[in-house]
């Protein structure tokens, strides 16, 4: 073997030895964090189900929690709480009782968030309060941009509704095996409704530029990684989710938060929950997270907007749900999927996302970014 051809098999083995060992690094890293993963999950979980049941001790089969687009918060006593609706532009105050609610009550609801900033709501959170959200936004700003209390009351549809909670109720002077007794609670809901007069386009705004500095840094399409935002939290600040998920583009600590700090930032952890809540933060990971799946997982995809339409689909279930829906024997294979996606035309793999992933909520997570993306 001529010298030349020693050197370059020496360097295609040693970069072969390198990948592989790349990737017993890489695997070994999240071997090793899944303990940690478990112990974050756990209790973050446990927090949620105490908070969630005592909650249920008065408001019952009408208990609510925040979620990744509707911030809900309950007084000390649990008697009343504030509804502020991210994806359907609403404020609603709730009251247990025969309090008396009207709609003075939504007005001064409406002052308190505009002079009350995210910071100072997550703080007042039971969820939220050990988290450190460092956001000086105002709430009510947060929910509708550049718009005065009075502004909001002149164009708003305000609403006055009653339902009934159905609380169940153990007797303690009974044996164990009794069954529990179920007690109405009325419940008075007044409501506000904002028309719907591009309210989320100038929610947006306010992140158009971090996005934009992400996108052309990580060669994405700025309107992927905005539809994304879009619809993963409708630009809700104090956005969370029992999975659990957090912040604008609804990562994952301990999943997609840990890919992109070891594969993008060479560290070791998870990234941190006040990281997240961290609104150029929480986008820049969101970027990254989007680059490794199409670099990383769906790399040989040949057709770019098939691989756009996997991407979309495995930054809500994971690459392999995608692979799995491709699979000719339903397999979590991507390389063998990727033969199958290759076959298609764009408009066949992406009807075949949005018939056949394994969850109906990836489906229409699909069909809901592709769309939003044309705003943008």
């Amino acid at each position: 073997m001529k010298k030349w051809y020693l050197g370059v098999s020496i360097a295609l083995s040693l970069g072969a030895h390198a990948e592989a060992t790349q990737q017993q690094s890489y695997d070994a890293f999240k071997q090793q964090y899944q303990k940690e993963y478990k112990t974050f999950k756990t209790d973050y979980e446990q927090n949620y189900h105490e908070f969630k049941q005592k909650v249920a001790n008065y408001w019952g089969d009408k208990t609510e929690l925040s979620d990744a687009d509707t911030y809900i918060h309950y007084s000390d006593d649990l008697q009343q709480r504030t509804i502020v609706d991210f994806s359907n532009n609403t404020i609603a105050v709730e009251s247990l009782g025969d309090g008396t609610l009207n709609a003075d009550s939504v007005k001064t609801l409406l002052e308190e968030l505009s002079v009350t900033s995210v910071r100072e709501q997550a703080q007042k959170d039971p969820l939220l309060s050990k988290m450190n959200v460092n956001n000086d936004q105002l709430l009510l700003a947060a929910w509708a941009p550049k718009t005065s209390v009075d502004e909001i009351i002149e164009q708003a549809e305000i609403s006055a509704s009653e339902t009934t909670a159905t609380v169940e109720k153990s007797d303690i002077s009974k044996t164990q095996t009794s069954k529990p007794t179920a007690r109405a609670k009325r419940v008075q809901r007044m409501k506000l409704t904002l028309p719907n007069n591009n309210m989320l386009s100038r929610r947006a705004s306010d992140f158009l530029e971090t996005a934009r500095l992400q996108a052309n840094e990580l060669n994405l399409p700025l309107e992927l990684v905005m539809a994304v935002i879009e619809v993963e939290s409708s630009f809700n600040p104090l956005a969370q989710s029992p999975i659990p998920a957090f912040g604008l583009m609804q990562i994952v600590p301990t999943s997609a938060g840990m890919d992109v700090n070891k594969l993008v930032f060479q560290k070791d952890n998870m990234p941190s929950t006040e990281l997240l809540f961290n609104p150029s933060k929480n986008i820049e990971f969101g970027g990254h997270y989007l680059a490794i799946l199409r670099d990383r997982y769906l790399d040989e995809i040949v057709n770019p907007e098939s691989r756009l339409y996997c991407m979309i689909a495995a930054y809500n279930t994971g690459a392999g749900n995608v692979a799995k829906t491709f699979h000719p024997t339903g397999q979590k294979r991507i390389s063998s999927a990727v033969v199958e996606i290759n076959k298609l035309t764009p408009e066949q793999v992406y009807e075949k996302l949005e018939k056949e992933l394994p969850y109906q909520e990836t489906r229409a997570y699909i069909s809901k970014v592709r769309t939003a993306m044309q705003k943008y």
